[in-house]
Parts: structure tokens; sequence; C-alpha cells
């Protein structure tokens, strides 16, 4: 069984990795574009159009929100290494499962830094 699954394991995480990456961009992309198109609708909506109606809609997002998205997105990444770490003791040893378990812990202390500014932040 072992003999199947081996070659496929790098694939898949080489591939996740390339996958993530893909979106991330992706969604940067979406983004700028809609911000893009809003300019150019509201160009064509109005006569004049001074410089603060285009930086009120260029304004980049709350460094709040960013904690947030961080925090939740490096203790999901965490939950998925752990996970993955429990299915490698079952393929294979138990000492790579525990290796791959303690790797999870710096992205889920990462994560809960980033939560812990989101809360702080929030009630000041």
């Amino acid at each position: 069984m072992h003999e199947i699954i081996d070659p496929f394991v790098p694939f898949a995480v080489f591939l996740t990795f390339i996958v993530l990456v893909a979106l991330v961009l992706r969604h940067k992309y979406r983004l700028k574009k809609l911000q893009t198109d809003v300019i150019f609708k509201a160009l064509e909506s109005v006569d004049a159009v001074d410089a603060s109606l285009i930086q009120a809609i260029r304004q980049p997002e709350s460094p709040l929100a960013k904690d947030l998205r961080r925090g939740v997105l490096l203790l999901a990444f965490a939950t998925a290494l752990a996970g993955f770490s429990r299915f490698l003791s079952i393929l294979r040893s138990e000492e790579l499962s525990e290796a791959i378990l303690g790797l999870a812990l710096f992205p889920a202390a990462m994560g809960c830094v980033y939560l812990v500014f989101y809360f702080a932040s929030k009630r000041h």
C-alpha cells in the first residue's frame, strides 16, 4: 500500500503550496481590478472628481482586519499541518508525525499572536 502512496505525498505537498500561492495572487489581482473599476465608474458618473474621492476608494483596508485575517489563516494552516501529522502517523512513523506536529506549533503561535493583536486593538 505504501508503494502506491509514497510518490504522491511530495507531489501533494508541493501542489498545495502552488495552489495557495496562486489563490493569494488571484485574490490580490481581483481586488486591484475591483478598485480600478470603481474609480472608472466614479469618473464616468460624476462631472468633477476630486482627490479625496479617489483617495477614499483606494484607501487600504485597516490593519485590524489584516491581523484578524492573518491570525485565522495561520491557525488554519497549523490545523492542516496537525491533521497531516496525524495522517502520517497512520502511514509512516511516529517520529515524523511528531516532528511535523512540532512544526505546526510555529504557525499556531503566530496566529495566536495576530489574534491577540486584533482583540487588543479592538478594545482600544
